[in-house]
């Protein structure tokens, strides 16, 4: 498997398991957010099939962050949003619909 196909898996199963049981991520806020970290840095994968999934995986994990990551989240789409490229203009607009109104 290449590794793209591996990243998608892993947001799959990340997004899965939020939406299965959302209290497997909240607790350790460190680890939340060096997993919404690599989450965001997904946003801007290559793959626009790992893109997508990074969106929706964002879009699970925003119902259940603490606001101060919350905040960290929309300055991050709100950058990307700002940003030349158009694919990520549009990802980060699709993503903020997501964050924003769940």
């Amino acid at each position: 498997m290449t590794k793209a196909v591996w990243r998608f898996m892993a947001l799959s199963d990340l997004t899965n398991e939020i939406t299965r049981d959302p209290s497997v991520f909240t607790g350790d806020e460190p680890a939340e957010m060096k997993t919404l970290e690599h989450v965001m840095k997904l946003i801007e994968d290559t793959i626009s099939e790992v893109k997508n999934q990074a969106v929706q995986c964002l879009g699970q994990l925003t119902k259940i962050l603490r606001d101060s990551h919350q905040d960290f989240v929309i300055e991050k789409l709100i950058s990307l949003f700002n940003g030349k490229d158009d694919e990520l203009r549009d990802v980060a607009g699709l993503g903020a619909v997501q964050t924003l109104f769940p």
